[in-house]
Formats: C-alpha cells, structure tokens, sequence
C-alpha cells in the first residue's frame, strides 16, 4: 500500500500525512500504526494515544505496543486501562508494552496468561521477554 511505500522509500517528511490516516479505516489505521513507528515519529504519540480507546480490538493491541516502541511514557496511564479489555489479545499487548515501558508492577496473573497465549506466534519473543522481566518463568512459577 502506500503508506509501506512511504516507509521504503524512507520518506520521513511524508510523517504528518501518515498521522492524519489515522483517523482512516483500520486496515489504513495500521499501516499508520507500522509506519509511525517505523520512523520513530515520537510527534504522534499524542492521537496513538487517542487510539487506545478505539472500537476495534486489533487496532487498540497494536496502538499499545507502538506506544512502546516509541518510549511513550506519558501514555502508561492509558495502557494500563487496556489491561481491564475484553479482549485477551489486547490485555497481552498492554502488559507487554507496560513492561516494556518499566511499569511492570502490579500486572495481574489474568494478564500473565494472557501474555503466554502468545508464545508461539510472531509476538513470542516480546511475549517471553516479558514475561522473564516480571520474573515469572514461562510455565507459570515465581523465579
């Protein structure tokens, strides 16, 4: 699509117009998603964070780790709301990205799980180093 062009191409001044495709449809939405954190477009973490709150699961999960990837402090607070969702996919990805972020205390057993549904897809190894970093041993014990 051409969002990913803009991302081969390395063309970082194309930024403002990818954060304004943020309020597209999904499928744009997380192309955005990619390509902001692709160019580490820390200018964008103020409407990532208004995504926390959107009406689809897969694009809240995705904001939360890209609000990670980016050092979004700031955004804790919302992430940390993400980790009460419905949706398993999205409390693994909000605890991921909590961790990831250094706001790891307190992360509940329910999330924990959530994080191991994880484990053997293309989000495993931040699932596992996740996990480790709470101390937890993939199977499910305190270290």
């Amino acid at each position: 699509n051409a969002i990913s062009a803009l991302v081969a191409l390395e063309a970082k001044e194309s930024v403002p117009a990818i954060i304004e495709a943020l309020k597209d449809k999904a499928v744009v939405q997380a192309s955005a998603i990619d390509a902001i954190v692709a160019f580490g477009a820390k200018e964008a973490i103020p409407e990532l964070t208004l995504l926390l709150k959107d009406k689809l699961y897969v694009i809240r999960a995705r904001v939360a780790c890209a609000l990670s990837s980016l050092g979004a402090k700031d955004a804790i607070p919302g992430i940390k709301a993400l980790l009460k969702d419905e949706y398993p996919l999205v409390r693994a990805f909000a605890a991921i990205a909590l961790v990831e972020l250094g706001a790891k205390e307190d992360m509940p057993k329910r999330v924990i799980d959530d994080m191991r549904s994880l484990l053997n897809t293309k989000y495993s190894q931040r699932a596992t180093d996740a996990i480790n970093r709470l101390g937890v041993d993939i199977g499910g014990e305190k270290k």
